[in-house]
């Protein structure tokens, strides 16, 4: 027959309960914390949109050291991109991703894009589209201007394009302004 348990005993045996059980949701509330995606909102998508102005000019000039931080920042914009516009961000990532990986064997960014392009024959438009579309997005919502070409208007912002550096007012601040591209 067992023998009954002190009052030491079953103190002692509760406080292992209790440390056990605080240990672990001390553990389940730091996986909580760790596995947390980033928020995603319009707000965070502005404030990290900015940091990929320059991939298309990253991509054509073939530095790999360079596209890979470029796509890190890639990578960052699509956790906190909102429903609506990651499945385009996810595209363009895996498109760029590709084009990158090609481009370590190849050496030649023209030829690296030619061998991903034929690769992803069907990908291609879908790509196109796509960067439009995030460029629209970030135009439309963040009033961020990708590229030189301010979307779905056909002109190009000056200085941005390498024709001309911005004008300056009188107080020495730069104007804005746009010229056709046509």
């Amino acid at each position: 027959m067992p023998r009954p348990l002190s009052r030491l005993s079953r103190t002692n045996r509760s406080l292992r309960v209790a440390i056990a059980t605080v240990a672990l949701v001390a553990t389940g509330a730091t996986i909580a914390a760790c596995s947390r995606e980033p928020e995603r909102s319009e707000a965070a998508f502005c404030a990290q949109v900015k940091d990929v102005r320059s991939l298309d000019e990253t991509l054509h000039n073939g530095d790999t050291s360079k596209i890979a931080a470029e796509l890190a920042k890639l990578r960052e914009l699509q956790l906190v991109a909102p429903a609506e516009i990651e499945p385009e961000i996810a595209l363009l990532l895996s498109f760029s991703e590709d084009y990158a990986r090609t481009l370590g064997t190849v050496k030649d960014p023209d030829e690296a894009l030619n061998q991903v392009s034929e690769r992803r024959a069907q990908d291609v438009q879908p790509v196109v589209d796509a960067a439009t579309a995030v460029a629209r997005y970030a135009f439309d919502h963040c009033k961020i201007t990708l590229g030189s070409e301010v979307p779905g208007t056909g002109t190009t912002v000056v200085g941005l394009d390498g024709t001309a550096p911005p004008p300056t007012g009188a107080n020495g601040k730069p104007i804005t302004t746009v010229k056709a591209t046509h």
